[in-house]
């Protein structure tokens, strides 16, 4: 092969890899103090388990502008007890978080369902306080057509 034969095949080499690269993988940033981590790689190819963290849509009543991306970790799935004891929340009967009354904007926030998630169902939580999360009705729990993509966090 000729030296320009060999750069073209490295070319169409490198563009077929960017394409696929951007098709089911990315970056993905947490601009809040949700979660301990702020850039995640994003691999949309990967199922959903207990324990990865996710990005998902935001569902429309939420209050976030449309197409917002949130950023979650799987606390609980299919087969999975969500219970509450007033503002505490428990997976399989082990307590996992607190919710509040309040917003810190003075809003009343409405306790998320509980139940036993079916299959495609995830209950995703943050690391804050102040995490909109599936403690509260606005998020509530994930259904997998929301999710876009598991998250790895770098850093």
């Amino acid at each position: 092969m000729s030296l320009k034969s060999n750069t073209l095949y490295y070319l169409f080499g490198l563009l077929f890899i960017t394409i696929l690269s951007h098709l089911y993988f990315g970056f993905s940033v947490n601009l809040t103090n949700s979660l301990p981590y702020k850039i995640f790689i994003i691999n949309k190819l990967s199922a959903p388990s207990v324990g990865n963290y996710i990005c998902f849509k935001a569902p429309l009543e939420s209050g976030f502008p449309e197409n917002t991306i949130l950023t979650k970790k799987i606390l609980a799935g299919p087969g999975d007890v969500v219970s509450k004891k007033g503002l505490n929340f428990y997976i399989n009967d082990q307590w996992v978080s607190k919710a509040k009354s309040y917003s810190w904007e003075g809003e009343e926030l409405v306790l998320g369902p509980e139940g036993v998630l079916k299959e495609g169902e995830y209950y995703v939580g943050g690391f804050n306080a102040d995490s909109m999360d599936s403690r509260y009705q606005v998020i509530g729990w994930i259904n997998r057509e929301q999710i876009i993509a598991v998250s790895y966090p770098i850093f």
